[in-house]
């Protein structure tokens, strides 16, 4: 088990009228700069002996032991109804590449959904953490094959924090505070209806789901 935080890079601004705050049990700390999007990622593991920061296929990862950090950021509900985060979700040019790289031991899960003609599929990955349900790493969009005689590039550019999946009371409570023309159309999705927050409107250079509670039919 590992516990996991993340840096969001937001305008000066918005770092210094947020700063820090808790989702859940997950610290995210907004700082600023001219790059967006999430630039590093911290995580604590049993199997640590000393901090290092690691660059992993472009994004930066400071690993530490686990506790270091002090005690766990404590449960907060915001106010747009946000408890908890599902998972966050790294894509990358080549999730294999990626695992191997990550020094937080093997996944519960590493599958690969191969597509019914037979060509290169998408591969993904997923770890428990503290804090949240789980971290996963997937393939970027992976071009089709060419002529068939080579397979297409896996992916382009670096890794990047795809998405943060956030839990909320209610999805209606929570459009009415993100302002419903801000979300996209729901869809279910792992059990829950989900929609998808209108990043690009916001400002927000990572994407971000709202994920309602678990739905009646959904299969345990």
């Amino acid at each position: 088990m590992q516990a996991a935080g993340f840096f969001v890079e937001s305008s000066p601004q918005a770092a210094a009228e947020i700063g820090v705050c808790t989702i859940g049990g997950v610290r995210v700390h907004l700082i600023g700069g001219s790059t967006p999007g999430v630039l590093s990622w911290t995580i604590e593991t049993a199997d640590c002996t000393k901090p290092e920061e690691i660059d992993v296929n472009g994004l930066k990862l400071l690993v530490k032991s686990l506790g270091s950090g002090g005690s766990p950021a404590s449960a907060v509900t915001h106010p747009n109804g946000a408890t908890s985060v599902h998972k966050a979700v790294i894509l990358c040019g080549d999730t294999p590449d990626t695992i191997s790289k990550l020094p937080i031991g093997a996944p519960v899960v590493q599958l690969t959904n191969h597509k019914k003609d037979g060509g290169d599929g998408n591969t993904f990955a997923l770890w428990a953490m503290k804090g949240m349900s789980m971290f996963e790493i997937a393939d970027l969009k992976r071009p089709d094959r060419g002529d068939g005689n080579e397979a297409g590039v896996v992916g382009e550019g670096p890794d990047t924090m795809g998405a943060l999946f956030v839990i909320v009371d209610s999805l209606e409570e929570a459009g009415k505070a993100v302002g419903e023309e801000m979300l996209a159309k729901p869809y279910e999705y792992s059990g829950r209806m989900t929609q998808a927050i209108k990043t690009q409107k916001l400002g927000i250079s990572t994407g971000v789901m709202l994920q309602g509670p678990p739905l009646a039919s959904a299969k345990l």
